[in-house]
């Protein structure tokens, strides 16, 4: 497994963890500062789309990462073709 990859899974941990964490840390926060309330949803919403795009853009490189290089898969193409 490349450093990167693991760098990766380690974001991808602490992510899942923040994002089960966020409703309890809204509500408190709510609660304890209701004057901030509307900034607190707009803080919310922006979290809620990062981890979106995180989740996605971790899922992609996953699924691209998989199987052969490209260079293999263009030699083993070569390889049926000639």
């Amino acid at each position: 497994m490349s450093w990167l990859a693991k760098v990766g899974a380690f974001m991808g941990k602490i992510l899942g963890l923040a994002q089960k964490a966020e409703p309890s840390a809204v509500a408190v926060a709510e609660a304890l500062l209701p004057q901030f309330a509307p900034e607190i949803a707009l803080a919310n919403d922006l979290f809620n789309k990062i981890v979106k795009y995180c989740l996605v853009a971790e899922t992609t490189a996953a699924a691209a990462g998989g199987g052969d290089p490209v260079p293999g898969r263009l030699d083993a193409a070569d390889r049926r073709a000639g």
